[in-house]
């Protein structure tokens, strides 16, 4: 009888193990992590990996010649949770060399980066997994972040959609921690430039971006990022010397000449618009509305109203339609959503949200209307008023 039942166990066993597999189709991410040194720090950052909402994931660790006792706790991670893959330098080689040797060790289709110092928030590998899936145009992706000590100055790197590209040509908006398609990566060999001493990952994302690779940031708070602020001197110098030299690149590549003799990032903004107009090579208009906003302190357009976005300002239009707003960029029509945490939801012609705050002055600055209750009141009282 005993025989019996388990001979008839094994076919239900098997077609277990195949259902598991055949529903199981989210794609694996491999989370790349570089360390030297950083014994104290690297328990947060593992298990902010290890209690990810998304968990079809492997997570290499490059152990970059840690002499402080970080193999240890590294092997002792690895014995409790199979994902680890643990790498190890003979002897220190920097940050770029380590994340080439992990993202070529990487079998997932994304790579996640992550530093050994920093925390990544549970949604995550999730929230980066679901857009990217959905968005088969995009090849590199980030979120913002906040940074670790500064919870009061709230998230960093907030750049409107449309604007980051062109905003991306001036300087890194990019932080080490992202998230991209290895296939994309490899079929180009994009790598890791490891003669910079900083300024790695702004050079990596150019890369990307000049191979044809489309770059987008989520809106969304995914990152809490530590900032060092005990590096030489001369670091800090090299990181500005080397993302002037990216960004140099970035503008030749559009049409710029003489990128390196201008000073200025509205001289920068200027040249761009002239060149771009032949070369195409970011969206023109959104190129001019910065330029014209920023630079030049152009107005508001007759019958449109002022919508900023933290830093950039775009224009729109009320229809007759109710809750539908015209985009003077190109007509497109944006549907109001409604408030979100005092900001305005508009949702894009790609059905995709998108959040902006009402202007009524150049100086008002964001924070400074999070922090007005009262303000937000009145200021969602008006809003009924447009529709």
């Amino acid at each position: 009888m005993k025989k019996y039942i388990l001979l008839c166990s094994i076919p239900v066993i098997g077609f277990g193990m195949l259902l598991y597999g055949y529903t199981d189709k989210r794609p694996l991410v491999s989370v790349v992590m570089p360390t030297y040194n950083r014994l104290e720090l690297l328990p947060r950052s593992i298990d902010s990996i290890l209690n990810q909402t998304y968990d079809k994931f492997e997570f290499i660790i490059v152990d970059d010649g840690s002499t402080d006792g970080s193999a240890n706790l590294l092997q002792s991670y690895a014995q409790i949770d199979p994902r680890i893959r643990i790498l190890t330098n003979e002897k220190n080689k920097g940050i770029a060399y380590s994340r080439n040797r992990g993202t070529d060790a990487a079998k997932g289709k994304y790579v996640a980066i992550m530093d050994s110092d920093d925390v990544s928030l549970p949604t995550r590998l999730e929230k980066h997994v679901e857009y990217l899936e959905k968005h088969d145009d995009v090849i590199a992706l980030n979120a913002l972040y906040l940074e670790m000590g500064r919870e009061k100055n709230g998230v960093n790197n907030w750049v409107p959609p449309h604007r980051f590209e062109v905003i991306f040509h001036l300087k890194n908006y990019y932080t080490n921690i992202s998230f991209f398609r290895t296939d994309f990566i490899r079929r180009h060999n994009i790598r890791y430039d490891e003669t910079l001493m900083s300024s790695e990952d702004y050079d990596f994302w150019s890369k990307i971006f000049l191979k044809g690779g489309k770059l987008r940031m989520l809106n969304e708070h995914l990152f809490n990022l530590r900032r060092h602020r005990t590096n030489s001197m001369e670091y800090y110098q090299q990181i500005k010397s080397n993302a002037r030299k990216t960004s140099d690149k970035l503008l030749k590549a559009i049409g710029v000449s003489n990128p390196e003799n201008l000073k200025t990032d509205c001289e920068r903004l200027e040249s761009m618009t002239h060149a771009n107009k032949i070369s195409n090579k970011v969206d023109q208009y959104t190129l001019e509305l910065i330029f014209n906003r920023q630079c030049k302190g152009a107005e508001i357009p007759k019958g449109g109203y002022q919508i900023k976005h933290v830093e950039f300002v775009d224009y729109f239009e009320p229809t007759s339609t109710k809750n539908i707003y015209k985009r003077v960029r190109n007509n497109d029509k944006y549907t109001f959503l409604g408030m979100e945490n005092g900001l305005y939801a508009f949702k894009n012609p790609k059905g995709e949200k998108e959040l902006y705050n009402k202007q009524f002055s150049r100086t008002l600055a964001l924070k400074e209307v999070q922090k007005e209750e009262s303000f937000l009141k009145k200021l969602a009282q008006k809003i009924k008023s447009f529709f």
